[in-house]
């Protein structure tokens, strides 16, 4: 019995499966990785000729360059095949034009050598035309194709589009990133197709014709195209039936963009409209006249608000305004509250940070014609003190509003608005003694998201908007973390308030975690992740579930503090004698390295918001003689250098380093000294630029390098030690520079 069941063969459970599901799996494939599953079996071969969605992406064609999986499965798959022979003497037939004057099949054209598109143009081209000779479904339900366009390929893109067509596809995608010949068009009659639901255009000439019939076309998304302003109506006028229309970054002639119904007796299906930083010929934003009763999703950026031009959206639901200018003008104030007129009746309302400081200029008492019914408010703002007198006016005329939620802007990271000793516009909000209309009747849920660390969440804390809010018996929700404030802490100026609330949650949490490790059986657990906020009395706790996991030998273990309420916590020395572990990730604990680190199998190594001395780091190297990956992130380190260099008994394997905005005690960047032979990826932000850190002998294998500096004040020795950097940096496949080490 037990003989018989060891020499058992192996099912293979995947290949017994149905062909449709096989198919299906495979349309989530690029074409030149569906073609290569012939390999797998005679079950698999000849099975991609059959799925319906088609995928040539010459990029990723580009991988599997080395592989030709015709030379192998194409004979058996077709018994034989002359790819000139056959388009000598194809089986379509020319005289159908398929009613667009267009006769020639697929045609078969010579491609040379010396063309600017790159070398395997020529065989991405056999590719495809192999592949669409050999496909045998019928239909076609979705053909994608990216491909670097060119005049003398446009024989060949007609006929694998006509094949397409022919076949009834009902999504098309074509995206050419480069195109050489701006005067290439796509055909005419493509703008016929009957059967299309969804066109995707990126970065194609193209040029509408007069008559335009796409009867069964929901969406259209146009993307770095250049065309007519007058393009556009002739399209939505073609497609009777069309739900979502997106221009992302096109270029428009000259004049408003005009989505109209075509006559007075029509009407527009139109339901979701996308507007994205469209430009006329001459760089300016392009204006926008709009006339939808059905549309319910509107998405307008960069573009020049008009008075009155938006008008019967009586079904609209969200809307996101971003008025994308350098310079924020007194003079759009009238047409933005135009626009917020046409828009009160919307359930969710985003404004960019531009639409805030353009509502400050209607004055700190103004009040409002109208009262809006948005549910939900959404705030892109970068916390300046302009910015708060738009969101007052905006909470003015919110009677109805339930949530209010404020996106911070990334850049705020290293904003002088986060100082502490710079409260936003404290006078203004001071004097806000009354509550707002909303504030009185339904607002329930106040939301700030955007947090990129803690100094910045404990700086947003100390603001005075948080605590006009605070005033008004309002939850404030910090995102992803939550803080519950009371009323008796509006006025101080502690960083962290804890109550019972909190404390209940964290008692329900241990008691979980302590419940799910008595029950647990597994003898051996592979990854341990713990995330919570640390009090000095959950020490022991946290103790015995790290001891836990480590006594069945864990291999990846993550632990995560993102508050600390009366200290850090201590991570046990004897955590640092774990020869399991191969990947380590630590956030906000306390690091005490000892002597003697024996960290034997460690692979990958993280430290995020540690205070450790400088010293540390080239303790845990030498304890960790397997060490791949080392990412330094925003730890605060002794003052002195960082040293990565290998012990003197040892060579240092690590090949993947990154250290980011690393500081000293006094606030200063950390320096860095390198000398790691196996090196190949180094990544650098926010590190000091010393002479002679980098020994050209001992990053020779280094293939990418990213650099970011920053510098307060100018430094006249900034030049001469960048540019010895990058000389020993010079043998690296992938630079990557910031702004600050351009302008040095």
């Amino acid at each position: 019995m037990a003989s018989s069941s060891s020499n058992e063969q192996p099912i293979d459970r995947i290949s017994s499966l149905p062909d449709a599901l096989l198919l299906h799996i495979l349309s989530f494939l690029d074409m030149s990785q569906a073609v290569q599953t012939g390999i797998l079996s005679s079950r698999w071969m000849g099975l991609w000729t059959a799925i319906p969605s088609l995928d040539f992406d010459q990029y990723q064609y580009r991988n599997y360059k080395g592989y030709n999986p015709f030379a192998e499965h194409f004979e058996a798959c077709t018994g034989f095949f002359d790819y000139d022979d056959f388009t000598r003497y194809n089986e379509f037939d020319d005289s159908d034009d398929f009613g667009f004057g267009f006769g020639h099949g697929f045609g078969h054209v010579d491609v040379d050598d010396d063309g600017d598109v790159g070398g395997n143009a020529d065989d991405f081209i056999k590719f495809v035309e192999h592949s669409l000779v050999l496909h045998v479904a019928p239909k076609i339900h979705r053909f994608s194709l990216t491909f670097d366009y060119s005049k003398k390929f446009e024989s060949f893109l007609d006929g694998w589009i006509l094949s397409a067509v022919r076949r009834d596809v009902k999504e098309l995608y074509l995206e050419f990133p480069v195109c050489i010949d701006d005067l290439c068009k796509l055909p005419s009659w493509l703008f016929k197709c009957k059967s299309l639901v969804s066109l995707s255009l990126n970065k194609c000439p193209i040029g509408v014709p007069k008559s335009v019939c796409f009867s069964s076309l929901l969406s259209l998304t146009i993307t770095w195209i250049r065309m007519e302003v007058g393009s556009i109506p002739a399209l939505i006028a073609g497609s009777p039936l069309l739900e979502e229309l997106v221009l992302d970054k096109c270029e428009l002639s000259s004049g408003r963009l005009r989505i109209l119904p075509s006559s007075p007796s029509s009407e527009l299906r139109l339901k979701r409209l996308t507007v994205t930083i469209c430009s006329n010929q001459s760089g300016d934003e392009i204006g926008l006249e709009l006339r939808a009763p059905n549309l319910e999703m509107l998405n307008l950026c960069g573009v020049k608000p008009y008075k009155n031009s938006l008008r019967n959206l009586i079904s609209l639901r969200e809307a996101y305004l971003d008025i994308y200018c350098s310079k924020v003008n007194p003079q759009f104030h009238p047409t933005l509250e135009s626009w917020l007129k046409d828009l009160q009746h919307v359930r969710l309302l985003a404004l960019s940070s531009s639409c805030l400081k353009v509502l400050s200029f209607m004055g700190e008492l103004y009040r409002p014609s109208y009262d809006s019914k948005t549910k939900c408010l959404m705030l892109e703002s970068e916390l300046e003190s302009l910015e708060l007198r738009g969101i007052a006016n905006l909470l003015w005329r919110s009677h109805d509003l339930e949530n209010l939620i404020i996106k911070l802007s990334p850049s705020l990271f290293f904003a002088p608005d986060l100082r502490p000793d710079n409260d936003f516009d404290n006078g203004y909000w001071g004097r806000h003694k009354f509550s707002f209309p909303c504030v009185e009747r339904r607002l329930t849920t106040v939301k700030i998201s955007g947090f990129m660390g803690r100094k910045f969440r404990s700086a947003v804390g100390r603001k005075t908007l948080r605590r006009f809010f605070v005033k008004q018996d309002k939850e404030i929700e910090l995102v992803p973390h939550y803080q519950h404030l009371n009323n008796d802490d509006a006025d101080d100026d502690d960083d962290h308030v804890v109550d019972d609330t909190v404390t209940d949650n964290a008692d329900d949490f241990i008691k979980f975690v302590e419940r799910s490790l008595v029950l647990h059986v597994s003898p051996k657990v592979n990854k341990f992740s713990l995330t919570c906020d640390y009090s000095k009395k959950f020490d022991s706790f946290i103790d015995r579930w790290i001891l836990s996991a480590v006594r069945r030998d864990v291999e990846d273990l993550n632990l995560v503090f993102p508050e600390k309420i009366d200290g850090a916590y201590n991570l046990p020395s004897w955590q640092f004698k774990c020869e399991c572990l191969i990947s380590l990730s630590l956030d906000g604990c306390s690091v005490g390295v000892p002597k003697y680190v024996c960290l034997n199998s460690l692979l990958s190594l993280t430290l995020s918001w540690i205070c450790l001395e400088v010293g540390s780091v080239p303790a845990l190297l030498d304890g960790c003689p397997l060490l791949e990956e080392l990412v330094l992130d925003k730890c605060e380190l002794s003052s002195g250098r960082l040293r990565i260099l290998p012990s003197s008994s040892s060579g240092l394997r690590l090949n993947r380093l990154t250290q980011a905005c690393c500081s000293n005690q006094s606030g200063d960047e950390t320096g860095l000294e390198v000398h790691a032979p196996h090196l190949e990826i180094l990544s650098l932000r926010g590190v000091k630029v010393y002479k002679n850190s980098l020994r050209k002998r001992n990053v020779l294998p280094l293939t990418e390098a990213y650099l970011v500096f920053y510098f307060s004040s100018w430094n006249p020795k900034l030049p001469h030690s960048l540019e010895l950097w990058l000389q020993d940096l010079h043998n690296v496949k992938v630079l990557g520079l910031s702004s600050c080490c351009i302008k040095v």
